[in-house]
């Protein structure tokens, strides 16, 4: 049963209980993490009978996410606030069909998206998109979207309406997929090239240095060596190579 034995309560139905242990069953899994450590937005109270958290109607709206990102710098903000306005679009849509004992505030759609809009503001948009751990991180969240998509089945049955919950979330894997995911992997590809390049130039130094100190072993005690060829003026070259 869909409905709510409650309308204007908290509590929720069958399917909707049905629907949060999904996605709790998949989050755990993708993210390799415990029940008692998942985000506040997705937990349950003690008898797992309501939500803990209930968002409010500015939540829906994108400019109260982009307010509190003001001054945040990052590659990645841009897709991150891309990531945002697609599922605030959705919720708007959404509040705007609500009908009293058919959806709500928070039920598992929401709280779901809401997440994901919490995980985009912090974590995404100023991430240093260079190391491997964001990489996976990345990774670990599109495929926590795939199988929201793909594996429950008829949880997240559709309305008539043309924009739905299955939608929003391909929206959002393809931007992980095709936006986010290749600027990652194109950032550590230049700081990989980089470091190479600095240990290259490292051992370049090294070489020299052990090859002038190689000379002086040479004309320490050549009495044939030129006049100026001094172990002051070898240091003196090799000082200048080095700037």
């Amino acid at each position: 049963m869909g409905l709510r034995l409650n309308p204007w309560g908290n509590v929720y139905s069958s399917l909707e209980l049905e629907q949060i242990t999904f996605v709790h069953r998949v989050y755990l899994e993708v993210m390799n993490i415990e029940a008692k450590d998942l985000p506040n937005v997705l937990q349950m109270n003690a008898t797992f009978t309501e939500p803990v958290y209930s968002p409010k109607k500015p939540d829906f709206d994108e400019h109260t996410f982009m307010r509190q990102m003001q001054g945040v710098v990052g590659l990645l903000r841009q897709p991150a606030e891309e990531i945002i306005s697609c599922i605030c679009g959705y919720q708007k849509e959404r509040l705007d069909r609500f009908q009293i004992g058919t959806a709500f505030m928070n039920d598992p759609r929401t709280l779901l998206l809401e997440e994901f809009k919490i995980w985009a503001m912090n974590r995404l948009a100023a991430a240093a998109c260079t190391t491997e751990a964001f990489e996976k991180e990345v990774e670990k969240r599109k495929n926590y979207i795939t199988q929201l998509q793909y594996g429950g089945g008829n949880l997240f049955k559709p309305g008539n309406a043309e924009r739905t919950l299955m939608t929003t979330l391909k929206d959002v894997r393809e931007i992980l997929e095709l936006r986010i995911l290749p600027m990652i992997a194109c950032e550590r590809a230049q700081a990989s090239a980089k470091e190479h390049l600095t240990v290259v130039e490292a051992r370049g130094t090294d070489a020299l240095i052990h090859g002038i100190q190689f000379l002086f072993n040479i004309f320490r005690n050549t009495q044939n060596a030129p006049a100026d060829c001094t172990i002051t003026n070898l240091q003196s070259q090799q000082h200048t190579a080095m700037k």
